[in-house]
């Protein structure tokens, strides 16, 4: 009663649309297949040797849905995996603190979870955290978690779509520093 109509056709109409001779579906995207001719290894940059995953599922993800501190019942600071051979030579331990620092030049603060389930070279940290916390009132904010946002850039991104880079971002990672006491 309040719509427009736009198009009217069967389903068996749809089949027309395929115009090719053959009565075939063409998938291939030529450039898509440019862009996977044209892949290549790519070097590891010694300033930013480990490869950022970023935005892993875990357990107490919410997007970046509004949530309380406390609804994280694991994970609550969302934390920097780290293979243990890496966070043996970069002198890290589990439950220690971490700056993480990207080609873009941002840096943030990570609590640091040393696990076998990364593999070497390769750090992660989930995505929905970062959120600023005002429970407490304006007078208690502050930031949970990592905010990885901070770490991508567009410029290092898909050529056709523009999507930042997020599960290869080439980050560096040092022992935070401790303020003296």
């Amino acid at each position: 009663r309040s719509g427009t109509v736009i198009s009217k056709m069967t389903h068996e109409d749809t089949w027309n649309f395929i115009t090719h001779p053959d009565g075939r579906v063409r998938l291939a995207i030529p450039e898509m297949i440019e862009e996977i001719e044209a892949l290549h290894e790519e070097q590891v940059d010694p300033e930013y040797p480990y490869v950022l995953q970023a935005g892993e599922r875990r357990s107490f993800n919410a997007n970046q849905i509004m949530r309380r501190a406390d609804w994280r019942k694991k994970d609550p600071d969302g934390a920097l995996k780290v293979n243990p051979a890496d966070a043996q030579a970069i002198g890290l331990d589990d439950g220690g603190r971490a700056e993480v620092r990207s080609r873009n030049g941002s840096t943030i603060e990570v609590s640091v979870a040393v696990t076998d389930e990364m593999r070497e070279g390769m750090v992660s940290l989930p995505h929905g955290y970062g959120m600023i916390d005002a429970t407490e009132g304006f007078e208690g904010l502050k930031t949970i978690g990592p905010n990885i946002n901070l770490l991508s850039s567009s410029d290092y991104c898909d050529a056709v779509a523009k999507t930042p880079f997020h599960k290869h971002i080439p980050v560096s990672v040092v022992p935070a520093l401790v303020p003296a006491k």
